[in-house]
């Protein structure tokens, strides 16, 4: 189990625990025509829209996503990333190495592995669960972030939930990394990292894992998962990044206002 939560943490370069509220989308100031045209479609996907499970007992399957209208310029760019991100939420935890964003093929295999498993280990009481769902968390004239709230149960002693998050640049649809969104992300670290020592009652001169915190080599670092609402910055550690599992997952808010010196967008 640990070895797959490792593999999830490391593919989620810019990333139900803690659940956000999706936004209503409002209307960006200075569109171009094109960035007008923006809007999403809701698709789904579950057991019943795969043949084998009209006859086969198949696992628990959920999933709600988004797809860009096409008419927007970077539709395609940004529906490409937004399926290969759920692809590589299956992928970790199956280690099938389904380096694309054909999601039904990943789900496809999902459901392979579970109808194996019942037969080679006669599990027919061991469930496996699937669900996804992912939704737009903000769009500003910049920049458009969503959120994906994710829960894999594969048999053991609990399943594996988080939330991650997925930024793009409005106007080219590139998929952005923690670098492309801070101006100077090492000011924007030690700024966090003292909020996160108010928030945590650890003092300055006490090392950041004295508490029990579990961060590498005993040195602050921002989370894989980084998103915003039209307000705020929101971090956001998965379970076992920065704590034990049982601690969950551990979330700072910040005004954006508080960091617009070092906000890129």
């Amino acid at each position: 189990m640990i070895k797959k939560i490792s593999i999830l943490l490391l593919l989620f370069a810019v990333f139900w625990s803690c659940k956000e509220e999706p936004k209503t989308k409002s209307e960006p100031q200075h569109q171009t025509k094109e960035e007008q045209n923006f809007s999403l479609v809701p698709k789904n996907l579950s057991a019943k829209d795969f043949a084998v499970c009209k006859d086969e007992k198949c696992p628990e399957i959920r999933i709600a996503y988004v797809e860009v209208k096409d008419g927007y310029a970077q539709a395609d760019a940004i529906n490409q990333a937004l399926k290969r991100h759920l692809v590589a939420i299956v992928d970790a935890n199956m280690q099938m190495d389904l380096n694309n964003s054909d999601l039904k093929k990943a789900v496809a295999y999902f459901i392979e592995d579970f109808l194996r498993f019942k037969t080679e280990f006669d599990a027919g009481n061991i469930g496996y669960e699937l669900e996804m769902e992912q939704s737009l968390l903000a769009e500003t004239s910049e920049l458009i972030s969503f959120t994906t709230n994710f829960y894999i149960f594969t048999g053991g002693a609990h399943g594996y939930g988080a939330t991650n998050y997925l930024n793009f640049d409005r106007k080219n649809g590139k998929l952005l990394t923690k670098e492309d969104l801070f101006t100077n992300l090492d000011a924007f670290r030690k700024y966090a990292e003292e909020k996160f020592r108010q928030e945590y009652n650890i003092g300055k001169e006490r090392p950041i894992n004295a508490t029990g915190f579990l961060f590498d080599d005993n040195q602050f670092k921002l989370p894989q998962n980084i998103g915003f609402t039209e307000e705020e910055v929101l971090l956001l550690y998965h379970p076992y990044e920065a704590a034990s599992y049982a601690e969950g997952s551990l979330k700072l808010r910040f005004q954006k206002s508080q960091v617009q010196q070092w906000l890129a967008y």
